[in-house]
């Protein structure tokens, strides 16, 4: 039985409690227009247009966009206007609309989704009438980044003797920015123990902040861990990048790497953490550091996490207390925290199977408060970041739930996790 990816972060999520509310600032409509000469329009075919750029340089998310329009065209009916935002999504403002009404007028006209009627059922004559709405909605842009070139598309593809000019177009975006990424010590801690500090090279480690990822979550592919994950990086004393396993506004998980810390990492040693989202580098949080920090995988069933320690029998079936393991086997455990490997491994890696990688520190279990024998601990085969303790339970640990606990030299797992004995 193995630990999959999904199962991993899923089991770090339940672990976790109350996150930090995302934070963001509401940034006001701000204009944006066209200042080069006026532009003809003439009759086309195809995919040619009249094209005017609107240069814009907020960083704003956006939440509202208008467009205000000033065409001087003898016959509105045939054109289409078209808006292009940076990243090429397109609203139809009008297309050929407005044929009963030949003195129907593009100058001064604004287009807004919050305005009662469409500019094509009501054509008006006057100049700056309105706002009107569209033919299609302009929230087609929210949620987009407004950086970069907007582009007005005006297109007579009807009429060959009818020509006009554009002489200018204002698009007016409101959004939001997100704050800057934020993070701070008693948000760094081992997901599994909910210990905040030390953490260990090769560790499991759970960030919580504000605005530290995208606001939709990203868990990281199959396969070895990425060090830029949804736009965000862990830096280990600014230059060392952590592996990534999610990431998302509130949290990242990773993996801290062995390198971290120097070699030779003791308890008392520390190392500096900062969060770069979008390119946006967070305060930095100085945290201890240690050889290991032990803790044990729980059970989870459904989306509650229990007390039950996650344990495979000797069988591969999990144990429970409908399937409980006798006293004298062997059990399988996953812990994570356990520290430096040998031979020397890259962290965010997956484990091979062979070689197996053995932790450096002697680790021990015991069950009910008995030690068992340790025959392997290291790297579980197949998985990123987790250890695999294979351990012979003592053959006195009497029947029941009874308390498992593991620890080495640099510390001991959480309490209250539970092993069922047949």
């Amino acid at each position: 039985m193995k630990l999959t990816k999904d199962t991993l972060v899923r089991i770090l999520l339940l672990s976790l409690g109350t996150c930090v509310a995302f934070a963001q600032v509401t940034v006001p409509a701000v204009n944006y227009s066209y200042n080069g000469p006026p532009l003809n329009i003439g009759y086309t075919t195809g995919s040619a247009a009249t094209f005017m750029s609107i240069p814009v340089s907020s960083l704003v998310t956006i939440t509202k966009v208008t467009v205000t329009v000033n065409i001087s065209y003898p016959q509105i009916s045939d054109l289409n206007l078209y808006i292009f935002s940076p990243d090429g999504t397109r609203t139809k403002l009008l297309e050929r609309n407005c044929s009963g009404t030949p003195n129907a007028t593009l100058v001064n006209i604004t287009f807004d989704d919050s305005a009662s009627s469409t500019y094509s059922s009501f054509c008006p004559a006057e100049a700056g009438r309105g706002p009107w709405k569209g033919n299609e909605p302009l929230s087609n842009f929210n949620n987009k980044s407004a950086a970069g070139t907007w582009t007005l598309a005006v297109q007579n593809n009807v009429t060959t003797g009818n020509s006009g000019v554009v002489n200018g177009v204002t698009v007016s975006i409101a959004g939001t920015i997100p704050s800057t990424p934020t993070i701070s010590p008693n948000t760094v801690f081992n997901p599994l123990t909910s210990q905040v500090g030390p953490i260990a090279p090769g560790e499991l480690l759970a960030v919580v902040g504000s605005n530290i990822g995208p606001a939709t979550s990203v868990t990281a592919p199959a396969g070895n861990l990425p060090t830029t994950l949804g736009g965000t990086q862990l830096m280990i004393n600014d230059t060392l990048p952590a592996p990534l396993a999610f990431s998302s506004t509130n949290l990242v998980v990773a993996v801290l790497p062995y390198s971290a810390g120097g070699s030779g990492a003791v308890i008392g040693g520390t190392v500096k953490l900062t969060i770069v989202y979008n390119g946006v580098t967070s305060n930095s949080v100085v945290t201890s550091i240690a050889l290991a920090s032990p803790g044990l995988f729980p059970v989870t069933i459904g989306d509650t996490a229990q007390t039950s320690v996650k344990a495979v029998n000797p069988d591969g079936t999990l144990n429970s207390s409908s399937n409980p393991v006798a006293a004298g086997s062997i059990v399988a455990l996953y812990a994570g925290g356990l520290g430096p490997v040998a031979p020397s491994f890259t962290a965010g890696q997956v484990a091979p199977s062979t070689p197996l990688y053995n932790t450096t520190a002697p680790t021990f279990v015991s069950f009910a408060g008995q030690t068992g024998d340790v025959l392997f601990s290291g790297l579980a085969p197949g998985t990123i970041g987790v250890y695999q303790v294979n351990v012979r339970i003592p053959s006195a640990v009497p029947s029941g739930s009874q308390a498992v606990l593991l620890w080495n030299s640099a510390g001991t797992s959480q309490n209250g996790l539970q092993i069922y004995i047949k």
